[in-house]
């Protein structure tokens, strides 16, 4: 619902901002707030135009109650964007990434998925805030997981045991191709 009154509004987020300070009991003291809570800015800005909220006369025909069947956002499969990705690559810098460079990707994606900041940051702000951070954190996200994956290379070329039980990981792959090319 759209608010006309600046001087609301300004009101009411100093309300929100001093409440988490005021106490809880009737029995607390006051605290001293003259500092805590300070509103210097207020951003207000149009998110659209002003909406008709007038009743309309109704007809007997039934109205939808769920728009869409009620099917709400459908999945898209990060499998499809990842595969434009690797192909937009591969076109536009004469790279010749594979569905087996789609890991790397993935590998990314997670290590900032589970950066706690990241985390935070995309939690509370709009996507272009979000993007803010995340260009500071990629750099670091990229060079962590190469790190770790020379950790992973050498280990494997250095440590039998590891090789044994990447050896029997990678095996399993016999039964998926097989089973990928039965009639």
């Amino acid at each position: 619902m759209p608010w006309t009154e600046r001087e609301l509004e300004s009101l009411y987020l100093y309300g929100r901002a001093l409440q988490p300070l005021l106490p809880s009991a009737p029995d607390e003291p006051l605290p001293q707030i003259s500092d805590s809570v300070l509103l210097t800015h207020l951003r207000t800005e149009a998110q659209g135009e002003e909406a008709n909220l007038s009743l309309v006369t109704g007809t007997d025909e039934p109205g939808v109650a769920l728009p869409g069947g009620g099917t709400g956002k459908l999945y898209e499969s990060p499998i499809g964007k990842l595969s434009e990705l690797i192909a937009n690559l591969n076109e536009r810098f004469g790279m010749n990434l594979t569905d087996a460079d789609k890991v790397w990707f993935e590998q990314q994606k997670l290590a900032v998925k589970e950066n706690e900041t990241a985390r935070v940051v995309a939690l509370n702000n709009d996507r272009d805030q979000y993007r803010v951070i995340l260009e500071r954190l990629a750099e670091d996200a990229i060079i962590e997981r190469h790190e770790t994956n020379g950790q992973l290379f050498s280990a494997y070329f250095e440590k039998p045991g590891f090789r044994e039980l990447l050896m029997e990981y990678l095996a399993t792959s016999y039964d998926e191709i097989r089973d990928e090319n039965a009639p």
